[in-house]
């Protein structure tokens, strides 16, 4: 039996289905369990605008903890079955989140002229 979401055993940036950036990863989560943003800040526990922010890619400074977070609520719902990207499990999706977040954070590479 082949499992029904994909288990990452390599970067999540090797995967050409996955959404590139923490914002668009959290967003597609989040439409593909028909939520809104207020209900997803509410199971998260964040401010709505903190959500916001979220999905526009403005940078927050989440904690580990509050990634943690966000990963343990969308593993815990179903998605549609038209997101194949999405990891299996809590486990999947920490990983997923933090290492986008840590992508997030690292200093963009300049080249001088």
């Amino acid at each position: 039996d082949k499992p029904s979401r994909l288990v990452y055993s390599v970067p999540v940036t090797m995967i050409p289905q996955a959404p590139a950036t923490l914002a668009a990863t959290v967003r597609a989560a989040r439409v593909s369990r028909n939520w809104s943003q207020a209900e997803l800040a509410r199971r998260c526990g964040l401010d709505p605008a903190e959500a916001n922010r979220l999905e526009r890619g403005v940078r927050l400074t989440l904690s580990t903890a509050k990634l943690l977070e966000i990963a343990r609520v969308l593993a815990g719902a179903p998605a549609s079955p038209s997101t194949p990207w999405e990891p299996a499990g809590y486990e999947g999706w920490a990983v997923l989140l933090v290492e986008l977040d840590a992508k997030a954070r690292a200093p963009a590479h300049t080249h001088a002229a």
